[in-house]
């Protein structure tokens, strides 16, 4: 699992204290944010392809595409506001498609210094009626850009390797089409590797 990714996850699940005191140490450290991104303007509007997420053997169980979100499919992130807080300056997530049951809700901070974006919201499911928790995806580099070297997330891909992070806290995965061999409460997660990040129209 990458630092971006390791980081995302620990924070997530931390209490607001935890998550304020890495926060603090990782702006003090630095001086401030870094710039970690360029090539893009602001508004924005990326189309990301994911790929095949590696097996790993422990941790969150898989989301079995229960939002649609799949190997080979692709979200669209409508990103705007440059923000200047945390390890790396980063992007709010205004609009997404490509995950079905999402309503996003507005991050003022994202919770993985090292990421381009994060997007979070609720999630209901269009095929399974109480299939529903929260929702949440982080977006960037599989490695912390080089100080002083911003990257451009339309090099994605290839020898330029990038992740999206996808997890799903179900209240009740029983209700979920059979989906998981568990019942009540249940985090599930997908690390999809970005095989190319397009920008798209609007």
């Amino acid at each position: 699992m990458t630092k971006l990714f390791r980081v995302a996850r620990t924070v997530v699940h931390a209490g607001a204290l935890v998550f304020c005191a890495f926060w603090l140490v990782a702006t003090s450290s630095n001086g401030g944010p870094q710039v970690c991104y360029t090539g893009i303007p602001d508004p924005v509007t990326l189309q990301v392809t994911i790929g095949t997420p590696p097996v790993y053997d422990a941790g969150p169980e898989g989301c079995q595409g229960i939002d649609g979100l799949l190997a080979n499919g692709t979200l669209t992130f409508g990103l705007a506001n440059l923000q200047t807080q945390g390890a790396c300056d980063w992007y709010q997530t205004l609009s997404m498609n490509g995950a079905s049951g999402v309503t996003l809700t507005p991050v003022d901070q994202v919770n993985s210094g090292d990421a381009l974006t994060e997007a979070a919201g609720t999630f209901s499911s269009t095929q399974s009626s109480g299939c529903q928790g929260s929702w949440r995806a982080f977006l960037g580099p599989t490695t912390k850009p080089d100080p002083g070297v911003p990257v451009s997330p339309l090099d994605a891909g290839g020898a330029a390797p990038w992740t999206l992070l996808r997890e799903i806290d179900l209240d009740h995965a029983e209700l979920c089409g059979g989906a998981f061999a568990t019942t009540g409460p249940l985090k599930c997660a997908d690390t999809f590797p970005v095989t190319g990040i397009t920008q798209a129209a609007p």
